[in-house]
């Protein structure tokens, strides 16, 4: 008596996990990318402030610019144009760079941050490699070509050797500072984002209860537990009770509001180190570790006499909602199907027998 969905919760979650990785990488990208531009347009702001001590007026107001189009890009990013950001990011450091070793010579250090443009792009969310590896060459190329044509060439702008070095020092460590920055922020995001798919990956998504696949994984660990020590596991399988004519009078919105509210229900009866899932359709499981029948069915009782007492809307209207049980424990040597079979055949008999009502496994059976 199984009420499964078609084609099961589960495989449909399984079969969406690439597409909802591919989604959680790229909004991992953007998201770096708006911190990217922000430490920036800060790193842009110190450069200005800089400049402007030294005299070079011209570079203080080429890093006012800097600043502006990054805070722009962030901007873009959040309105969601991406590619107009993305121009911008490379217009600003690919123009700032050549400039400013233009101005100040090779010696200042600003073309080490167009090293930074290689990891952004590997990290990025462009799904050719090809064209990941053509944009880096890219980069390559520009670098090799200001090499060839400014180093040996006398700055517009000559500052003090002194002051010159420590410039070069300074874009040293700024540089080695945001490749770690990116690193680790990053990699901070990347785990994020993992932890977040895992979620969803053993997560009913209608009623955020665990799912068929993480219920499974959980009796598998109950059951491997208690071979190392004895424990009783039981389990109790239960049945919205008409829950396709609820379907039928209120349409699919009000049978997905009564699965969330019952859902809620569910949680709040069980105790803490009990686990509740959505086992298919409306049918719901929850594993009861080192519990004994007597302390399952009061468990039990009283999930059913908590979905006796609510009501929920559904279409305006409010919904008797009632649900029956069946009740089994896991024996010695026994697989968890054996056992949920026979909290299957309990249900049955308890849908039988007029629902809104737990029974029992049959001893002996």
């Amino acid at each position: 008596m199984t009420h499964d969905l078609p084609g099961d919760v589960v495989p449909h979650r399984a079969a969406s996990e690439p597409s909802e990785r591919s989604k959680n990488t790229s909004r991992v990208f953007w998201q770096l990318m708006m911190k990217v531009c922000l430490v920036a347009a800060l790193t842009h702001a110190v450069f200005g402030v800089l400049f402007y001590a030294l005299g070079a007026w011209m570079l203080a107001w080429v890093n006012v610019g800097s600043v502006t189009l990054f805070l722009a890009s962030y901007g873009l990013i959040r309105q969601r144009r991406n590619q107009m950001a993305v121009v911008l990011v490379f217009v600003e450091i690919f123009g700032h760079a050549a400039l400013a070793v233009h101005m100040i010579g090779w010696d200042s250090g600003f073309h080490y941050y167009l090293l930074l443009v290689a990891p952004v792009v590997i990290m990025s969310n462009l799904s050719k490699t090809s064209h990941k590896l053509l944009m880096t060459s890219s980069v390559c190329a520009f670098y090799m070509l200001l090499d060839a044509t400014v180093r040996a060439s006398a700055p517009l702008h000559t500052l003090h050797p002194g002051v010159l070095n420590a410039l070069r020092y300074f874009n040293i460590l700024v540089t080695f500072g945001l490749l770690t920055y990116l690193a680790m922020l990053y990699l901070g995001m990347i785990k994020k984002a993992e932890k977040q798919l895992l979620v969803m990956a053993s997560t009913d998504p209608l009623t955020k209860l665990n799912n068929r696949r993480r219920v499974t994984e959980i009796i598998e660990y109950e059951i491997t537990r208690s071979k190392r020590m004895p424990r009783t596991l039981c389990f109790v399988l239960g049945d919205i009770d008409h829950f396709k004519a609820i379907n039928d009078r209120h349409g699919h919105e009000g049978g997905d509001q009564v699965l969330i509210e019952v859902s809620q229900a569910l949680r709040a009866a069980v105790r803490e180190q009990d686990s509740v899932g959505r086992w298919g359709g409306e049918e719901f499981l929850v594993v009861l570790p080192n519990t004994e029948l007597d302390g399952a069915e009061l468990v039990a009782e009283r999930i059913r006499n908590a979905l006796g007492e609510m009501q929920v809307m559904a279409g305006g209207e409010a919904v008797a909602v009632t649900m029956t049980l069946g009740l089994s424990s896991c024996r010695e040597g026994e697989n968890m199907e054996a056992a949920i079979a026979r909290a299957d055949e309990a249900l049955y008999r308890g849908k039988a027998a007029g629902r809104n009502r737990l029974e029992l496994e049959q001893r002996g059976v």
